[in-house]
């Protein structure tokens, strides 16, 4: 029976008559376990956040930015589309923006790890 639970996933199992000091022993290394398992957890989100700010920062801004300045550049060759020209180039820079900001709260807010904040909830 304590094979085949341990088997369906039980943590730990104890057979009776057991000691104080043997429970005490066992329940706290399944709160190690337990915390060692969440603060893994932690360090791989922070890794993603690292990875996803890194990647807006170094490729997507950088595309947006160049065709930004590449629509700018052809309001005076077009005069007739210079409004909608403009008002393109100012959504890129509002979409930029808001990418640098999302980076910002990556980086500034590690949430449950960091304890500063909750990125999940301000990304959103």
């Amino acid at each position: 029976m304590r094979i085949r639970l341990l088997g369906q996933g039980a943590s730990d199992y104890l057979l009776k008559p057991f000691s104080v000091e043997e429970l005490r022993a066992r329940a706290g290394n399944l709160v190690k376990v337990k915390l060692a398992e969440e603060q893994s957890r932690e360090l791989q989100m922070m890794a993603d956040r690292d990875r996803i700010a890194i990647d807006l920062s170094s490729q997507v801004i950088g595309r947006l930015s160049a065709l930004s300045m590449d629509l700018a550049s052809l309001s005076p060759l077009v005069p007739a589309a210079a409004r909608r020209l403009g008002h393109a180039v100012s959504e890129l820079d509002q979409v930029i923006t808001g990418i640098r900001t999302a980076i910002f709260v990556l980086r500034e807010h590690p949430g449950p790890a960091g304890r500063t904040g909750t990125a999940g909830a301000s990304l959103r």
